[in-house]
């Protein structure tokens, strides 16, 4: 089967694929998902192969919604605030100028990330933005009848966008349900001959490696090739930074190991010239026993009051 980001960028865009990304909306979002139109982004337009950390499409959707969908290859420290100001900016995009409010549109932000996130032990995370609650009822606010015809929705926290992010490296499993055999082929690019989720039998015809011409087949390889170059680069500058810092401890031990024998040995010396002291022993005789200096043992006698 064709990798899904090279399915995104080449074939999912077109109109006549459109059942093949509404069918894993659907499993993913629970509800029936038609697609208007697909906007590829303008990095990927430019960058075919120099951006393979990212591939980024935007459909716009029935019923006055959109959604983002995002592959991202690299862990990069800000993704969760880049992965907010994508939707922000977006749903500003999509209502003109002077329009009123009420035609901004519901939001999803589908976030397919092939990095290990900082913690979770699931491979789907579901999340909103805003819910409105009541802070002594803990009721969820709702709107009036009126607005509900208006607005076709019955909660204020409907409007806010959602978001949606697929942890590929979390899913080790074989799939128990219709989403998990999209998730299935997110990871693996494969689908299997019992796979029955919505758009995923004709995932299974359109997306094979046989309906490529030659040249399809090498810009796909090179595709590949370049992120397995861009994941080793991140694999070493992570094993670098690892051994690094076993470096850092290592020495640090070292030196405390040293400092504590150091510090250790001064105390022996300096208990040595104190009961040399006490029983009537004079400095040079002290000298001879501790190797240290007629100054040194003058200073260690003053320390501890016996001068």
């Amino acid at each position: 089967m064709i990798c899904f980001d090279w399915a995104m960028k080449h074939q999912l865009c077109h109109k006549k694929n459109f059942s093949i990304l509404e069918g894993f909306l659907s499993e993913l979002l629970r509800k029936e998902v038609i697609i208007k139109q697909i906007v590829k982004s303008d990095e990927n337009r430019k960058h075919e192969f120099g951006r393979f950390n990212q591939v980024e499409i935007l459909a716009e959707m029935d019923k006055q919604e959109f959604v983002i969908i995002e592959l991202q290859y690299g862990g990069i420290a800000d993704y969760y605030y880049r992965m907010r100001n994508a939707i922000s900016k977006s749903a500003a995009d999509f209502i003109n100028k002077g329009a009123p409010y009420s035609e901004v549109r519901k939001a999803y932000s589908v976030n397919i990330v092939y990095f290990e996130l900082e913690a979770g032990y699931d491979y789907i995370y579901h999340g909103t933005i805003t819910k409105f609650t009541g802070l002594h009822t803990q009721n969820e606010l709702h709107l009036k009848n009126l607005y509900r015809r208006i607005c076709c929705t019955t909660l204020v926290g409907d409007f806010n966008p959602e978001y949606y992010i697929i942890a590929t490296s979390e899913f080790n499993c074989e799939p128990k349900d219709t989403l998990d055999e999209w998730i299935y082929y997110l990871t693996n690019s494969k689908i299997k001959d019992n796979f029955t989720a919505k758009g995923i039998n004709k995932a299974r015809r359109i997306l094979s490696e046989g309906n490529l011409t030659d040249e399809e087949k090498h810009q796909e390889w090179r595709c590949i090739h370049e992120r397995r170059i861009k994941d080793s680069e991140i694999e070493t500058a992570i094993l670098e930074g690892e051994r690094a810092r076993k470096a850092e401890e290592e020495a640090g031990l070292k030196k405390g190991e040293a400092i504590g024998l150091e510090k250790g040995e001064a105390k022996v010396l300096e208990q040595i010239v104190i009961n040399g002291k006490n029983g009537g022993l004079s400095l040079e005789q002290t000298q001879l026993i501790t190797k240290l200096s007629i100054e040194q043992i003058t200073k260690i006698l003053k320390r501890n009051n016996l001068l």
